[in-house]
């Protein structure tokens, strides 16, 4: 059977590709034969191509499992959304979320603001303490906070300094 382009150019035209598999199907349409035809030549060209449709059999490299386009694209998509790194993990069976925040930072997205860990609510409760003098214990109680989370969002928030515990003091 003719085909149009070289072996050499076949090879080159799937390993440069980024997406292998939509690759086949530019490949297939250039030299109008079915796909089933063209992973049949690149396999006898040593090629790898292992796509099963319903999931594809992980490549292992150094004992690790590769990450697939369609994990990054879900990776990516959940981030964007807000969910964390264990709801992200429930979504990519056989991922860990210590590998899900790995895999994320290698991917470059970025971390998101602390802000969003603050409701409006609870900021309301910090503006009006500091107005009212509130000391910092009673407001670890009544936010669930730590002292340190406390005085941090003051500092974001520019209010002014707490009263302390329990000698009265003023925090940082």
């Amino acid at each position: 059977m003719k085909w149009y382009y070289t072996d050499g150019q076949l090879r080159t035209m799937y390993r440069d590709a980024k997406d292998r598999r939509a690759q086949i199907g530019i490949i297939a349409d250039l030299e109008a034969k079915p796909e089933k035809l063209v992973i049949e030549k690149l396999e006898s060209l040593g090629e790898v191509v292992n796509f099963d449709k319903k999931k594809r059999k992980a490549q292992k490299r150094n004992g690790h499992v590769t990450w697939s386009e369609e994990e990054d694209r879900i990776l990516r998509e959940a981030w964007q959304q807000g969910k964390t790194l264990e709801q992200i993990a429930e979504l990519l069976p056989g991922r860990s979320s210590k590998a899900v925040g790995n895999r994320r930072e290698k991917m470059h997205l970025k971390g998101r603001k602390r802000d969003s860990w603050w409701t409006e609510e609870e900021d309301q409760i910090l503006r009006d303490a500091s107005r009212r003098r509130t000391s910092i214990s009673e407001l670890q109680k009544l936010l669930q906070r730590t002292k340190n989370a406390i005085i941090q969002r003051r500092h974001v928030l520019k209010l002014p300094k707490l009263r302390g515990g329990r000698h009265g003091k003023d925090d940082n």
